[in-house]
């Protein structure tokens, strides 16, 4: 008879892994690979339907950009920069909404190019923004600090202070021309998730594990204010005149006033909040789900939820017309800022995960 003895020691290694690896592991493979682990087993079957959905899922994003941005990427000179119409949204009132239906179903609607297909049935303005093409060519960078740690959070704001903060605690100021530690700041309870730096007001916030945001003075060290009100890790904070904002695992918005430290209002999403940003008047956040909400600070009340990513939010900015939002999906998405206009207006693909970006008009940046 053949010995089966040794039968115990072989495991399926794909169950002693966390899902996220399994299917990264299996999205490796062609298709002919992975329509046969469908008969290996129960678990492999489910893990490669997935992977198959996931796929699906990217081609139908991949072809709905194309069809929205057309023909591929010109060539771009890089000192090329130029003032361009944009269109925008209009608000509405209940008489001007209902003229324009009118007009559509007469027949009657306008068309244009650039972005007004995307405002199907909206009334828009044109507005004129700057196109700047930027090169990057071959630049000189300064390590500030040289050594592993994917829990680092840092912030800069064009100072010249860097802010860095991690799992030992410490808020470490660093200057940006040398790269040498300025001041290390301790007192926080536990690991810090996110900085934010204002040099102009001379302050660094820190947000973490202990569930407490902390303001400090940049000259002293010294803690100035604490605010205190989430019940799980704070993950992000924004600052925008006298209104802080910060996201948490408790799944929670909150808005602060800066000047008091009391909590103003707070939004609540299906999944924990990873990035948030702030104005006057707005607050916008993403979710672990892939949501992006828009919130109105005054009125306490959702505005709108966009809907559009397949992974979790990490990045999102606004300005008085667009929110740009980036993902894990590896897609940067612009939406409209104004009224209640949910379309996607333009997709920007990603090679790697969209951890970054910035208005410049949008610069998006991924760690290789």
């Amino acid at each position: 008879m053949p010995d089966y003895s040794g039968f115990e020691r072989y495991k399926d290694f794909l169950r002693c892994l966390p899902v996220h690896l399994s299917k990264r592991i299996l999205g490796m493979l062609d298709k002919n690979s992975l329509t046969n682990c469908l008969c290996l087993s129960k678990h492999w079957r489910v893990l490669a339907e997935e992977v198959k959905q996931d796929y699906m899922v990217h081609q139908m994003m991949t072809e709905e950009i194309m069809l929205m941005q057309g023909a591929s990427a010109r060539g771009m000179n890089p000192r090329y920069a130029k003032f361009v119409p944009v269109h925008v949204a209009l608000e509405l009132d209940e008489n001007t909404r209902e003229v324009l239906n009118l007009g559509n179903k007469a027949g009657k609607e306008v068309r244009s190019h650039n972005l007004k297909e995307c405002y199907d049935g909206v009334a828009t303005k044109e507005v004129r923004m700057e196109e700047r093409n930027i090169y990057c060519g071959a630049y000189n960078v300064l390590v500030l600090q040289d050594m592993e740690d994917p829990n680092r959070c840092a912030n800069f704001n064009g100072g010249r202070l860097v802010v860095s903060g991690s799992y030992d605690r410490r808020v470490r100021l660093i200057d940006a021309s040398t790269g040498k530690c300025d001041r290390t700041i301790q007192g926080h309870a536990g690991s810090i998730r996110c900085v934010y730096v204002s040099e102009e007001r001379g302050i660094v916030l820190s947000g973490g594990y202990d569930t407490s945001i902390r303001c400090w003075d940049i000259g002293r060290g010294n803690c100035k204010c604490i605010f205190r009100g989430h019940r799980a890790t704070v993950l992000c904070i924004a600052l925008h005149g006298n209104h802080l904002a910060s996201g948490s695992r408790d799944k929670s918005v909150k808005v602060w006033n800066f000047a008091t430290g009391k909590c103003r209002r707070t939004f609540r999403h299906r999944h924990m909040v990873q990035t948030v940003h702030v104005s006057d008047t707005l607050v916008v956040s993403g979710c672990e789900g892939g949501k992006v909400k828009v919130w109105d600070i005054e009125q306490a009340s959702l505005l709108k939820s966009l809907d559009g990513h397949h992974g979790a939010i990490t990045c999102v900015k606004f300005d008085e017309f667009h929110i740009i939002t980036g993902s894990l999906d590896c897609y940067a998405m612009a939406w409209s800022a104004i009224g209640k206009h949910k379309k996607c207006l333009q997709a920007f693909r990603h090679p790697k995960y969209v951890q970054f970006l910035l208005f410049v008009r949008v610069l998006t940046l991924s760690l290789s």
